[in-house]
């Protein structure tokens, strides 16, 4: 399948900073965003979710993320984003919009930093955060080019051959 996602890329500072990430100062973090492709090649079925961090995880194998330009951070207004992912030759058209992903992408974002400190990692290097499906999953039933938008962030193609 292949999914629409936000990815923030993340300055390696961050992992000298000592406090708790918040909304106000998570976007000192971000170097580049910009729209993403997520491809997954398996799904679980998880039919029950016991704990937020639950929703947030990503229940899948991921085999490729496929980056859009690169934007430099800027304060967007991500609640409301519209998304789409489209593939003519296949006759795909499916809408979505940011706030599917825990209220918006900056959000899960906050998530993951937190997480990361609370697990103590730290990789002394800038580093990737795709911000999960603005669409859901949708099956690649052929081959074909895919093209996924985000407004006000850009689009992203893949050739899936």
């Amino acid at each position: 399948g292949i999914e629409v996602e936000v990815y923030y890329f993340i300055k390696k500072s961050f992992f000298d900073y000592k406090g708790k990430v918040t909304k106000s100062n998570v976007t000192k973090f971000i170097k580049f965003m910009g729209p993403c492709f997520e491809i997954v090649g398996f799904r679980q079925r998880n039919k029950q979710f016991n704990y937020l961090g639950d929703i947030c995880s990503d229940f899948g194998f991921n085999i490729r993320f496929i980056v859009g330009r690169k934007i430099k951070f800027k304060k967007l207004n991500l609640n409301n984003l519209k998304t789409s992912l489209e593939s003519k030759k296949n006759g795909v058209k499916i809408n979505g919009n940011t706030n599917i992903v825990y209220i918006n992408p900056l959000n899960c974002l906050r998530f993951v930093l937190n997480k990361v400190k609370k697990d103590k990692i730290n990789l002394d290097k800038d580093f990737w955060v795709f911000t999960g499906s603005s669409v859901g999953v949708v099956p690649i039933k052929s081959k074909g080019i895919y093209k996924g938008k985000i407004d006000k962030l850009g689009s992203v193609l893949a050739l899936i051959k």
